[in-house]
């Protein structure tokens, strides 16, 4: 979501009191670094993962589950391990959060055979890893407490307040809770029953940021052999991202309560918009301000590439100094106004140490391009080294086990091949996907939505048919309601490895394992995470048929995650129903 800086955080007045300052060097960082990466090509493909885990304690006497607020101890302990392990298995960051640790490979994966299937293990060794360290850490761990690190969604520091102050006030989520035969909205006690307070709320709200950054999520980062490449990866990944939302659900609970939401998404997108109410379009515009159509963790600002800007149809204001600054530099028109959407944002956050910076520093420009939170984001190159243009894929929860957080990250990976392989095109206009991004969060839309895609997935095709597909079509390919067969993405994947000449003996059985997950599920063979975990609580002894988790349920979940992680037991949540 968001990593924490060392600094002296200064107050949201000093932040907009040098908020101009802030931007006009931002975009003069941007400019000096393009004009030294503009024309960076990369031979090799590489690619990685940021998969964030949670921390907590699990009391086996008291029967509780509780977060373990300490992450940057944690991390300054497994950077001191890694200093000792030959082969580093992994890079720690702090999140946000101080419950949260998100993990990256040592160095970037490629497209070999060994390093496809060399993902799982990793992940294996990366968890293994946190527990040791966990378990090393806690004075009571093997008596009646077990310190965990667990691949789970949902069970900051000044940036949170900044949302909030720059919004005028609390903005909040909305949940909408699941609505059970014994669910009394009026009666709703525990962390969130001072909503009832709220004469216009019927459900529970999330009154602060910080709990959009406390949810974990798995990214994927792409690198292109080039801008040009980057750019076609980043809008191809675009109509994707709904799809791979709701395949990967795994968060059905929020704050103690079972919800008509089965992904993470709307949390942050509600709880971290901090556009003011003009912007918002509830009250006439100041001077120099616009009307801003989504959170800055909303869905996208646009496509990138030039061949693609008809189909940027949802109207999204861009900074217009900013964008005649990048013109007059020479940028094209597509990546000039991409970039001055970005800027039509104010800094969220300046830490006092880091007003004045080199010439060199991109620390300004990385305020504006770490803070716009969207779908998929296009990579800017640092100035040393040999990194390339990169698309990063945000929108994959974290799921339980390393054989499924491998099956997710292999498959985009293999998916993104498949693209600039065959030449695919999954483009369809903006609007049509951020009405997708409308469906895919809620309870069982992989089952119950259907979702616009393009029906001639190739290049040069001229007419763009769009219909509605459910995702076993869209993922496992048949007869759409156009009347048109589609391919589905996973038999495009196969037909991509079909094309490779890699002689790894078990990497194509290996690989199929991981497809034969994403079919099962998008057929509805097998059950998300979050069906799996709505199960469970429903199914649970003290489950009184009021969509409220108790405090011994919650428990008993942590446990049998912790424990399917682990492989201590059968990982139950992946058998066929």
């Amino acid at each position: 979501m968001g990593r924490s800086e060392k600094g002296t955080a200064a107050s949201w007045e000093e932040v907009q009191r040098h908020s101009a300052y802030i931007r006009g060097k931002a975009v003069e960082q941007f400019i000096r670094l393009y004009q030294i990466v503009e024309d960076r090509a990369c031979d090799v493909f590489k690619w990685g993962d940021e998969t964030e885990y949670m921390m907590m304690r699990l009391d086996h006497k008291e029967k509780t589950a509780r977060i373990i607020l300490d992450n940057d101890e944690v991390v300054k302990d497994l950077e001191r391990e890694d200093g000792h392990s030959e082969p580093r298995p992994s890079t720690w960051v702090v999140e946000t959060p101080a419950h949260m640790v998100e993990s990256l490979p040592w160095k970037p994966f490629t497209d070999t055979a060994a390093d496809f299937a060399s993902v799982e293990k990793n992940l294996f060794l990366r968890r293994r890893q946190l527990n040791a360290i966990l378990q090393k850490r806690s004075p009571t761990t093997g008596r009646d407490e077990e310190d965990i690190g667990l691949c789970i969604t949902a069970f900051p520091r000044s940036m949170c307040q900044n949302i909030t102050e720059r919004r005028g006030g609390i903005g909040g989520c909305q949940i909408p809770i699941f609505k059970d035969i014994a669910t009394d909205i009026g009666k709703l006690d525990g962390p969130l029953s001072w909503n009832k307070k709220l004469k216009e709320c019927t459900d529970p709200t999330l009154d602060s940021p910080l709990f959009a950054l406390g949810v974990s999520a798995t990214q994927v980062t792409v690198q292109g052999k080039d801008l040009g490449e980057a750019r076609v990866l980043h809008d191809q990944l675009l109509p994707i991202s709904p799809i791979m939302m709701a395949l990967s659900a795994a968060t059905p609970i929020l704050h103690g309560y079972l919800t008509e939401w089965d992904c993470r998404w709307n949390v942050p997108r509600f709880a971290c918009d901090c556009r003011t109410a003009p912007e918002r379009g509830l009250e006439p515009l100041q001077d120099k301000s616009y009307r801003i159509p989504k959170s800055r963790f909303g869905t996208s600002i646009g496509y990138v590439s030039s061949k693609n800007a008809s189909l940027n149809d949802v109207h999204f204001p861009y900074h217009e100094e900013t964008y005649k600054q990048l013109s007059k530099e020479g940028i094209d028109c597509s990546l000039a106004r991409y970039m001055a959407r970005l800027f039509v944002q104010d800094p969220l956050y300046m830490l006092e140490e880091h007003l004045s910076q080199d010439a060199s520093d991109i620390g300004h420009l990385q305020n504006f391009l770490m803070t716009n939170w969207q779908l998929v984001r296009l990579k800017v190159p640092p100035e040393e080294g040999d990194v390339g243009w990169r698309a990063e894929f945000r929108t994959m929860e974290v799921q339980l086990t390393d054989f499924e957080q491998a099956a997710y990250i292999n498959f985009m990976i293999l998916l993104t091949k498949a693209i600039t392989a065959l030449q695919l095109d999954f483009v369809i206009p903006i609007s049509q996907t951020d009405a997708n991004m409308d469906k895919a969060p809620l309870r069982d839309a992989l089952q119950k939505q259907e979702f616009l895609f393009r029906v001639e997935p190739f290049l040069g095709v001229e007419e763009r048919i769009v219909c509605e597909m459910s995702i076993d079509v869209i993922i496992n390919g048949g007869l759409t309601t156009a009347g048109i067969e589609f391919p589905g993405l996973v038999p495009l994947v196969r037909r991509y490895l079909t094309t490779l000449e890699l002689g790894e003996n078990g990497f194509r059985p290996q690989m199929e394992g991981y497809l034969t997950l994403i079919c099962d599920r998008a057929a509805g063979r097998v059950p998300t995470t979050a069906q799996w975990i709505r199960d469970f609580v429903q199914n649970h002894q003290e489950y009184q048929n009021d969509s409220a988790v108790t405090e011994r349920t919650n428990y008993d979940l942590m446990k049998i995650c912790n424990d399917i992680s682990q492989g201590r037991v059968e990982a139950l949540h992946l058998s066929p129903y």
